[in-house]
């Protein structure tokens, strides 16, 4: 696999997937948190950046807060591998709805859940997607130009599902 590891369960379609996009969205990240954060120094010095990790560890997860297993951010790849647990485990969590659904007792029952759970807003953004609307709000061309590269690598892992 493109992020370096290997399945042990080789025929694992969703394992498989999932790795293509972890790998995906790793290297936006990477090259997002380049972009900004271009000095070496400039991740330590970013206050309100420590201060948004000392309160995910000491006040969103208070119980866990003295663990040793807690990444530190010192540098940009600590910062590039946060960010990335963090939208791969949102990108999973999303995910939990086919688990839920696939959990129903019936047919009907699943029907019923299907035609509520199944309603999007509107203005619901996929992975890799942005609402035109905000669009505008995104002035910097090289951010966007990183975002259209993600967004097409996307597209390639979806046509490799289709074709499998």
């Amino acid at each position: 696999m493109p992020c370096g590891i290997k399945l042990v369960i080789e025929d694992y379609p969703y394992a498989a997937d999932g790795l293509l996009i972890w790998s995906a969205i790793k290297d936006w990240l990477e090259s997002y948190v380049e972009h900004f954060y271009s000095d070496p120094n400039s991740v330590t010095s970013d206050v309100e950046l420590q201060s948004w990790w000392k309160e995910i560890r000491c006040k969103g997860h208070y119980y866990k807060r003295n663990e040793p297993w807690w990444p530190t951010l010192d540098n940009k790849q600590d910062l590039s591998g946060i960010l990335t647990q963090c939208c791969c485990k949102l990108w999973t969590i999303s995910l939990g709805r086919s688990v839920f659904l696939s959990s129903l007792p019936t047919q009907l029952q699943a029907t019923k859940v299907m035609a509520v759970e199944d309603t999007h807003s509107p203005d619901e953004e996929y992975l890799g997607q942005v609402n035109p609307e905000y669009s505008r709000w995104i002035n910097d061309h090289e951010i966007l130009k990183l975002f259209n590269k993600f967004s097409a690598r996307l597209e390639e892992i979806q046509e490799i599902r289709i074709s499998a």
